[in-house]
């Protein structure tokens, strides 16, 4: 299955950033544009980065959001600092993602605005799904799978040059013409009028095959029956399988660690035939574990490929052993020479040589009868037939010389024998594999896009099943945020963190009798969570419209079309901070269109106090206004804000996060739960005291003194 449904997406320019330069690499790279659009859709961020760089690739996934639903991601999540949210936050399932597939898919989960709605809920009912499925799948093949999931990689494509091959077709004008159209991009392709020229067009043109369904051929080349890829040019399908064994490894491990389960649970992410029934061909496939065939795949194959790896190792322990056997029966051979014999070795021997000379006959037969078995231990070490024991003949010389050293002449015409056998051996098996493996690489690589969505979905599932994660609701019926036992990103799998609930705008959570107000001010203490809280309701929205699991217990998500989230302006007075957010600001409130989020921190620490309570009013009163707009504005000055604000009623709302005091450890003491209707202290002076334990030096805390009486008025 693929991450998105194609829709109006039927070729690549229909993806807007794809101009004519990227298509050409993707086809280039790909073979064709349908493989091309089918990695696009599949989220082959991995490969398509390779054919046109990650930058490129990402922009690419982004146009395809951009064509499906009508808005760029980077829109949705409406400024830097919304995106970065996400990012964090999608981060803590990336955590608990297996493959390298699995990322690749992730990194596909992006923000969709509200016409996205449908497919967000489309994906989270997968992980519901998913959810109920493996309840029954036992932990050991859990693990067994995520073992396996973290081998997984996408299937590279692979290109088939042309092969220095020949096909012979004899006396048949049809079938040439056939082979023309369909393989003569492929291997050269010949017509001979009748059997008994082939041999001599083979001698000319090198490696040949010979098309003869009649038989009427009885030479050494081999034969093809019918004029198909697979039988003529073999390589063009095994190829692929060769160089992605270790996917297919990954992908037969995955399977055999679902078991019975794996067609049931390949169905929820959308695989439309049984993998049991695709399995054992992927395992024969595996003959190219390692990269190369394995010798075992057949008998024949197997003892060639095991001769010829063995010849010289062999031949070397033959020689050995013929110079010890030789030396050994000498040395037990009892000899008479007459004195003419004598003389006559004599004088060869003080010349460098024997030849010429008249040995006892029992040495020549020494020297024969160790030659012949040590050929014959040559055969037997090696299990070589009929022909190619002729081809060796003569391996060992029957001279008598001394030391002995072997044919190595024989030694070559022994591996050219053996190696045209295996070269047509290994044809015919590649035949039969090819043949086998006929129409599986589409379904390997399907499986593979289940496999890679599967892995998602499980970091899903199991967030969820730890407690991290829930999964939301996602509607475009209502115009709100609310989430039960939610946590920011950045403070997950950390100790004692207090887990929020909240909800602003109308969802179907309502606490506290809450009236679905759009415009909430959130007040309260100094480093009490109010930030915090505002990136988790940044957090939820996103996740939530990328079809995510939340990092909440419940969520509701009333799809919005742009989410802003606007931090706390860093150091002074920031002139420049100030005038980009009410720029931003006023474009939002001044008529933008779409379903809109906003999420402002202490805007007033951009500009002086009186002037900023006078900013935000005029702020809160146009977003109050426009009733497509929901908005959490974190301040300190809520009360000088809602004196100048009019005509605002029953949209605003006044939360506070209070502090309490400070504990032993003079950490603050804070439910960091806001309180509705609730207008909350800063509590400075909690800070300050807490700083005055933590001080130093007497100037330091002299310093923290002075504060706290002007803060305590006394």
């Amino acid at each position: 299955m693929v991450l998105f449904a194609a829709g109006n997406v039927g070729k690549l320019s229909d993806i807007p950033g794809v101009g004519p330069r990227i298509a050409e690499k993707l086809v280039e790279y790909f073979g064709d544009e349908e493989e091309a659009l089918q990695a696009i859709l599949s989220c082959r961020i991995s490969l398509i980065s390779e054919a046109i760089g990650r930058a490129a690739a990402t922009r690419l996934v982004h146009g395809l959001y951009r064509a499906l639903f009508g808005a760029w991601p980077r829109d949705v999540a409406a400024n830097d600092d919304a995106w970065k949210l996400f990012q964090a936050a999608k981060g803590v399932i990336l955590k608990k993602v297996s493959s390298p597939a699995g990322r690749d898919v992730l990194a596909c989960f992006l923000p969709m605005p509200s016409t996205g709605v449908k497919e967000a809920k489309r994906r989270l009912t997968l992980v519901k799904s998913l959810q109920e499925a493996i309840r029954e799948l036992p932990r050991e093949s859990i693990e067994a799978l995520r073992s396996a999931l973290s081998k997984l990689e996408w299937p590279k494509p692979v290109k088939i040059s042309r092969i220095k091959r020949t096909l012979i077709i004899i006396g048949d004008n049809v079938a040439y013409e056939k082979a023309k159209r369909t393989l003569s991009n492929l291997v050269d392709i010949v017509l001979v009028n009748d059997a008994d020229e082939v041999d001599r067009v083979a001698a000319e043109r090198g490696e040949a095959l010979v098309y003869d369904p009649d038989g009427v051929y009885a030479g050494p080349l081999p034969r093809v029956l019918e004029l198909s890829v697979a039988e003529v040019v073999p390589e063009a399908i095994v190829e692929y399988f060769r160089v992605n064994w270790r996917v297919i490894e990954a992908v037969v491990d995955a399977l055999e660690a679902l078991g019975r389960w794996a067609p049931d649970i390949l169905k929820i992410v959308g695989l439309d035939f049984d993998p049991t029934r695709v399995l054992n061909r992927l395992r024969e496939a595996l003959v190219f574990k390692g990269g190369e065939v394995a010798p075992d795949i057949d008998p024949e194959y197997q003892r060639l490929y095991t001769a010829l790896t063995n010849l010289d190792r062999v031949v070397d322990e033959i020689e050995l052993w013929v110079n010890n056997e030789v030396q050994t029966r000498l040395e037990k051979l009892e000899v008479r020479l007459s004195a003419a014999q004598f003389l006559r070795l004599f004088r060869v021997l003080r010349e460098g040589g024997v030849e010429g000379v008249d040995l006892p006959e029992e040495i020549y037969e020494v020297f024969e009868e160790v030659a012949e078995e040590a050929e014959k231990r040559v055969v037997e070490k090696l299990h070589l037939t009929p022909d190619e024991a002729e081809a060796m003949r003569g391996l060992v010389p029957r001279t008598p010389l001394f030391p002995i050293e072997l044919n190595r002449d024989k030694v070559e015409e022994l591996r050219r024998v053996l190696r045209a056998k295996l070269s047509v051996k290994r044809f015919e098996v590649m035949q039969k594999l090819a043949s086998k493996l006929v129409g599986v690489k589409a379904k390997l690589e399907r499986l593979v896009d289940a496999l890679a969505l599967l892995d998602v979905l499980l970091a899903q599932v199991e967030l969820v099943g730890d407690g991290v994660a829930g999964v939301p609701e996602v509607s475009s019926e209502y115009l709100g945020v609310g989430f039960v036992d939610a946590i920011e990103a950045s403070l997950v799998g950390k100790p004692n963190v207090q887990r929020i609930s909240y909800v602003v705008g109308s969802t179907p959570y309502k606490p506290d009798d809450t009236k679905g107000e759009r415009v909430v001010l959130l007040t309260g203490a100094n480093s009490g969570g109010k930030t915090t809280l505002l990136k988790t309701i940044c957090e939820t929205a996103l996740l939530a419209q990328s079809g995510l699991v939340v990092l909440a217990r419940q969520a509701w998500i009333g799809a919005f079309d742009y989410v802003h989230f606007f931090s706390k302006p860093s150091g002074m007075v920031d002139a420049g901070a100030l005038e980009a957010t009410l720029r931003i600001l006023a474009a939002i409130v001044a008529g933008g269109s779409g379903r809109r989020l906003v999420l402002v921190d202490e805007l007033e620490a951009a500009t002086e106090a009186g002037a900023a309570a006078r900013i935000m009013s005029v702020v809160v009163e146009k977003l109050c206004s426009r009733d497509n707009i929901v908005a959490v504005i974190v301040t300190h000055m809520a009360r000088e804000i809602l004196s100048n604000v009019k005509k605002v009623e029953g949209c605003i709302r006044v939360d506070g996060i209070e502090a309490r005091g400070l504990d032993e450890n003079y950490n603050l003491i804070v439910d960091r739960n806001p309180r509705y209707y609730y207008l909350a202290r800063s509590t400075p002076e909690l800070v300050v005291r807490r700083l005055l334990y933590r001080a130093k030096g007497r100037e330091e805390r002299e310093f923290y003194e002075t504060l706290l009486r002007v803060l305590s008025g006394a």
